[in-house]
């Protein structure tokens, strides 16, 4: 329903919805890895009562949608944002910022309520990583509609070494570039080149800060489908979860037989345990990160191009409509990585 009432704004992938069309793959995939468990949980065994509650939370979404854009709730969803004081940067930020990002959070609680309600919470966590990206970016929308231009520093703390390592690559281009510090923490790049040069400010969104922690925040929820089980087995194997190894150890016997100490040894090796189990995921997760921070880098470098070459309002064009594409790619490149090498462990 939204792409047939303003399509245009599918092909914005800061503040727009080129991120429903991701988010709808993401919940594909984990739709995919976890088909076997919600086929047991068959519509016919809904329960009657629960069946028009089901009904009125489907269809809210698009309720709340034909609503906004043709009804006039726009309108009291623009007065809320005056409440809230979301226009105080800009009218753009309380007419436009404030709508999408308020439309991210509602969808996001529409579809969680939805998905519990017909596979409870066994088949919800099935599907966290896709309702957690889909939050998560409406969160961070909200967070820049009310704290724009870097006044949100612990975002833009991060910004100063993602632009430092950008400028290494322009340099090694042959693109002289200086970072000078900007108001509200913002990087003020300059960027000179063979046919010209551009300078503007660099702010969390232009540095991808966001994906970053998306990303990280969303791969444990994401791997859960991943079955990885024969390196668990493996560790299952090399290092028992229970007390195999202090009992078989005579000069640990006589602790054994103090309560306090025994449990002290148990959580001990527990906690060892855990820590080994999670090396695999950790491991995905750091490779995973460095992945999302070298694509920030080089749409950093692509934008500075872009800006010296044709001109900052081509850059800012890239910035929008397609920056976010470094992103996309590379999950989408890692994620077939993963599940190919998961098919090749359990084969």
């Amino acid at each position: 329903m939204l792409f047939l009432i303003d399509p245009s704004s599918f092909q914005s992938t800061w503040k727009g919805r080129a991120q429903y069309l991701l988010f709808l793959g993401f919940f594909l995939l984990e739709l995919f890895t976890a088909r076997k468990k919600l086929l047991k949980n068959k519509f016919g065994l809904i329960k009657r009562k629960r069946t028009l509650a089901i009904g009125a939370a489907m269809a809210a979404p698009t309720i709340y949608v034909i609503s906004v854009s043709m009804f006039g709730l726009s309108h009291a969803v623009i007065e809320i944002g005056e409440l809230f004081g979301a226009g105080q940067y800009g009218e753009w930020f309380l007419k436009d910022s404030w709508p999408l990002s308020l439309e991210y959070l509602i969808l996001t609680g529409l579809f969680t309520v939805s998905i519990k309600l017909v596979y409870k919470i066994k088949g919800l966590k099935q599907f966290l990583a896709s309702l957690f990206f889909l939050g998560a970016t409406g969160t961070f929308y909200m967070i820049d509609t009310f704290y724009p231009y870097g006044t949100f520093t612990a975002l833009q703390s991060f910004v100063p070494f993602t632009a430092s390592s950008a400028t290494l690559v322009l340099d090694w281009m042959g693109y002289g570039t200086r970072l000078f510090a900007g108001p509200y923490g913002a990087v003020h790049m300059l960027v000179g080149g063979p046919t010209g040069g551009a300078h503007w400010y660099l702010y969390w969104p232009c540095a991808g800060v966001h994906n970053l922690f998306i990303y990280t925040l969303m791969v444990p929820f994401l791997l859960q489908g991943f079955s990885f089980r024969p390196q668990r087995e493996v560790i299952y194997a090399s290092v028992s979860r229970k007390l195999r190894f202090a009992a078989k150890n005579n000069r640990l016997l006589p602790f054994l037989e103090h309560r306090l100490l025994r449990t002290a040894i148990t959580v001990a090796e527990s906690s060892f345990i855990n820590i080994i189990r999670t090396i695999p995921i950790f491991l995905i997760t750091v490779i995973g990160a460095v992945g999302i921070f070298t694509m920030n880098v080089f749409r950093i470098v692509t934008i500075s191009v872009i800006g010296s070459k044709i001109g900052s309002e081509s850059a800012h064009l890239f910035h929008n409509y397609r920056g976010e594409l470094y992103f996309v790619v590379w999950v989408i490149i890692y994620l077939i990585i993963l599940l190919t090498l998961n098919r090749r462990i359990r084969t």
